[in-house]
Order: structure tokens, then sequence, then C-alpha cells
């Protein structure tokens, strides 16, 4: 391997062109690296502008070298360092976009000489520096210095010609918001002077960019070299996703094949489309809901390589790989967000809400391998798995405070034999394991308990667990009043909350305009706690209990109405309803 320490300038004027292969990750700048890369620019600026030009290094950039019928003979693949490259390449299509605006400028202002420096400028970069000059079928043409991987190539060079795509993936935000950040720079540095000074600091930002700037450029002949130095080296402390390095193994191992690569690379560029932080967390997630166990904190790439693409795999098994991989993704994206995952669905609102309120409201990302598992089950049996996860997640987690690794186990076990046979499973086997566990660790006694510490009024909280707790009470009334018996059942589904429509409802109010001394303290406890749906009238919320009853009876809250039916609401009142709201849950809250 050659290495060679270059001046910015002279990489792309004299080592043309640079492309990225098709294994090598799309554009992953984040605001951080941004802000490095201008305030080292910046740095070499200030430092040239006070006749002192200073030295910035912008690390190595690794590449593979290929014999090429272009101007020079010659092609570099890069293995490491497109990040630094494209951007370099974006700052200086912006420089020649400013070129010829002052040019422009100074052509309207009759500066015909400042007009001449300007457009002399602008051609200079584009031909030494985003372009060279070649020849197709015995024709000349200009083709761009530096080509990105197949999912930014056109994107990036619509930006690099000063036009803008409409952009359909992470990285095509990534490289708007470069641009962006790139332009506002130079503007910035330009200010309001006037067109000859305008033309100075365009002068000194150029040779500060081309000449004080350096990189390491090594380059190697040997493919395998360059494999290993991909899978090590990084862009400027940015590093390779899980989902990147995954792309860049499988794509290397279907080498040779190059339909079944190029479909490989369609399904990657699909997923990798969104941000490297979803894609990851999909990856743990799948891996989790096919193997039963957690992929190791830093180990996902070698556990999720070994799990499902280890080397006795031929090339259309990796195919069929991805394609499930793929299909899981889809089928994530939507259950992640609180989404049913059947299109025709003959669920109700009511069961597809569920869904929403175990992920949304209770926040319980544990449960997403045995649901990703499940969406292989019957609408039915899904909707039913949903709903026991929704139960035991409250009382487990949220109320009785239980470490979730326990229940962590039976949520993988489950998913594992949902994935042997999804026809063959039963729910009741779910039920049954996380009954024994509700038994052993959260029994009645520590779950009566944690209803009543845990399910309090906070102040400037949002309070979505009061709120579902309440709601979920009043959703299973009817079947509460009509004996409790057999499994709960929401006997009317024709209600669902809105949490961000519906407010908690304090009987004695928060700001009393006379305070109960026995009351006062106690003002945030579940016993006081209601709600108002959407179409009822809260004018009334702090006034006396009194004033209240008439708003209670007409109420569409069944929980209000029964407070209207109370002659007054004193602490032994207060304690009671409380008493009375631990046994509703008791009863809806079990296995």
């Amino acid at each position: 391997m050659n290495a060679n320490d270059l001046q910015i300038g002279d990489l792309l004027a004299q080592r043309a062109p640079y492309q990225v292969p098709k294994y090598q990750r799309s554009y992953a700048w984040e605001e951080e690296e941004l802000k490095d890369f201008i305030n080292d620019l910046e740095n070499a600026f200030l430092a040239r502008q006070k006749s002192a030009p200073k030295r910035h290094f912008f690390g190595g950039l690794v590449c593979l070298q290929h014999v090429a019928q272009n101007a020079l003979g010659r092609r570099y693949e890069v293995i490491d360092g497109q990040q630094r490259l494209a951007t370099f390449g974006l700052f200086f299509a912006r420089l020649h976009h400013w070129n010829n605006a002052i040019a422009r400028d100074c052509e309207i202002a009759g500066e015909a000489d400042n007009a001449e420096l300007a457009e002399a400028r602008a051609k200079g970069i584009r031909t030494n520096l985003l372009q060279y000059a070649d020849e197709i079928d015995g024709k000349p043409v200009q083709q761009p210095r530096v080509v990105l991987s197949k999912a930014d190539k056109d994107f990036y060079a619509a930006l690099l010609a000063g036009t803008t795509l409409t952009p359909s993936r992470e990285s095509h935000r990534m490289l708007i918001k470069a641009n962006s950040s790139i332009n506002e720079f130079i503007k910035r540095l330009l200010g309001t002077q006037d067109n000859k000074s305008k033309l100075t600091v365009l002068g000194i930002l150029f040779k500060a960019a081309t000449d004080d700037c350096h990189v390491v450029h090594l380059v190697s002949e040997s493919k395998d070299e360059a494999y290993r130095l991909f899978e090590v080296l990084n862009d400027r402390g940015r590093s390779l996703s899980e989902g990147d390095l995954l792309r860049s193994t499988t794509l290397e191992r279907l080498e040779g094949s190059d339909a079944l690569q190029e479909q490989a690379q369609v399904i990657w560029d699909e997923l990798l489309a969104a941000k490297a932080s979803h894609v990851d967390h999909f990856l743990r997630v799948y891996y989790a809901s096919r193997v039963g166990k957690r992929a190791g904190h830093r180990s996902l790439f070698d556990d999720f390589l070994n799990e499902f693409f280890p080397r006795t795999l031929s090339h259309a098994q990796i195919i069929e790989q991805l394609a499930l991989i793929r299909s899981a993704f889809v089928f994530y994206n939507c259950i992640s967000e609180g989404e049913w995952p059947y299109e025709e669905s003959s669920a109700t609102v009511w069961e597809r809400n569920r869904l929403k309120l175990l992920l949304l409201v209770l926040k319980n990302e544990l449960s997403l391998p045995l649901l990703l598992a499940s969406c292989d089950l019957t609408e039915k049996n899904f909707a039913a798995v949903v709903h026991i996860l929704e139960f035991s997640v409250f009382r487990y987690i949220h109320c009785c405070r239980q470490h979730p690794s326990k229940l962590d186990s039976i949520f993988l076990a489950n998913a594992v034999e949902i994935r042997k046979s999804p026809k063959d499973y039963k729910t009741s086997a779910l039920r049954a394991g996380l009954k024994t566990l509700q038994d052993t660790y959260a029994g009645d006694d520590v779950f009566s308990q944690g209803i009543r510490s845990e399910l309090v009024y906070r102040e400037k909280a949002g309070n979505t667990v009061p709120k579902y707790f309440l709601t979920t009470i009043e959703q299973f009334h009817a079947w509460y009043k009509a004996g409790a018996a057999g499994v709960p059942k929401c006997k009317d589904k024709s209600s669902v909350y809105d949490f961000g429509q519906i407010e908690i409802e304090h009987v004695y109010p928060r700001n009393a305009t006379t305070n109960n001394a026995a009351l006062e303290p106690l003002k945030n406890r579940l016993g006081n706690l209601s709600f108002w749906a959407p179409a009822d009238n809260t004018k009334a919320a702090n006034q006396s209990f009194a004033a209240k009853k008439k708003v209670y009876a007409e109420s569409k809250v069944l929980l209000n109405r029964e407070l209207a039916k109370l002659s007054r609401f004193e602490e032994k009142q207060l304690r009671d309803r409380e008493d009375e709201l631990v046994k509703r849950g008791l009863a809806i809250f079990r296995m």
C-alpha cells in the first residue's frame, strides 16, 4: 500500500475520479461532524487571512486503485473517507456558486475586471475540482470527480449542479443539511462587503481549502487488503452502523453473482434509507425475535452475522435471508409506531388501540420481539397477544416495579415458539407463563400497594399511566358490574380515548378556593382522580363538590356519574373510592 500526504487541491485535481462502491454506506455526517469540518475550514481561513497559513489535517483517504479508460487511465474506489471527500465536494460546489453570483453582481455594477476574475475562478473550480475531461465513444465529455454510491449518486450530483431533487431517504436529508450549513458558513464570511472584498474572501477561502487542508491518501491494489481496512476504519468519529457493516459484508460475499448482488443492494438501500439508530434497533429486535435472546451490547454485528449469514450460506440463501429481513422491517416500522400490522383488518378500533397503549403509553419496547413474531399469527391471536402483554406490563412493571428481565425471558421464549409453528401456537401458553410470574413477584398485595403508590397525579407531567388506568377501568365497567366473572372483557368497545384530548379531574380541586385540611394532602391520590371525556363540560373543575355534582351526572364518563350519586366527598369517601378502584384493578389486570 502506498501512502502520500496530499493537499486537498492536489488530491482532487490530479487523482480523478473517486467512486464510492455499492457496498459502502450512504452519506452519514450529522451536525457534530459538519460543525467540526466547518470549524477546521474557518480556522484555516483565519490563519491564511492573517498571512500565517496553518496546516489542517483532515484524516485519511483509503482507496482501491483500478485501471480505467479515462483521462488519467485509473479510477479510485473509495474504501474509507467518503464522508469528508463528499463534503469537500459540496464545499467547492458552493464556492463555485458564490463566485458565479458575485460575477453577476459585478456585471450589473459595471465592474468588468472583478466579473472576469470571478468567472475565471468559478470555471477553474468546475474544471479542476468538480469535473474532469474524458472521452466516451470518441466524444469529449465532462465527468464528476466524486461519485457517491447508488443510493446517493444522483441526489449528490444534483446538489453539486445547484439543483435539489426530492429527498427519499435519511442520507439525502443529511446531504441537504450539509449543503445548507456550508452555504451559510460562506455567506457569513462574505457578509455585506463590496464585491471586491467578497472576491478577496473567496480567494482566501479557496486557498485555505486547497493548499492548507491535507489528507493522507492510502492506495491499495489488493481488494482483500482494502476490505480489511474498510472493516476497521471509520470516518472522523462517525462509526459505521451495524446495518452499514452488514450491508458491506453481505455484498462482499455475493461477489461474482452480479444479479444477486444487485438484489441485495436494493434491499439494503431500502432498509438503510431510515435513520441508522432506527435500523440498528430493528436489527436487535429481529435478532431477539428469531433467536430468543438479546444480542450482545457490543456484538450485534458479529451475533447477527453468525446467526443469519454464516459463511456456509449459498448466494441464493443470502438473498432469502435478506428478503425475510426486509419483510420483517415492514412489520417493525408499523408496530413500533403502534400501528396495526394487518391491512384488511376485522379488529375493532378498540382492539387496535391496545397496541398504541402498550407501545406509546406504557412505552414497553421489550415486547417488540414477541410482537414482531406475532405478526405471523392470525389477527385474532395477534390481538390476544397484545392485550395479554398490555395488562402484564402495566401490572408487573408500572405498578409492581419489578425488574423486567423475567418478563423479557417469557416474551422471548414465546417469540421462538411462534416462529416454530405459528398455526399451532396457543396464547394460553403466554398467559400461563405470565400468571406464574404474576403470582410469584406481582401478587395482589404487591399490586394493590403499587396502584396506590404509583398511580398518583404528578404536577408538570403527562400523567399518561393514571389516565390509562382510569380509562381502562371505565371501559371494563359493564363487565365488572355484571359480576366480574371469567376473563376480563370489555363489553362496549365503542369508547377509544385520545389521551391528548382527555383531562384528569380532581374531585377535590387542585386549586380549591377553600382549603380542606383533611383532603389537601390527599388531592393527588388515586381516590381523588377521575377524568373528563372530550365532550364533557370541564368549567366546573375548581368548584366545590356540591357545585360539580350536576356536571358529573351529565358526564359521558361512568366514573363521574358514580361520583354524582355521593351526597358529599370528604376524606372517608376519597379513601373508600380508592379502595374500590384498587379492587377493580385487581379484578381487571390479572392473568
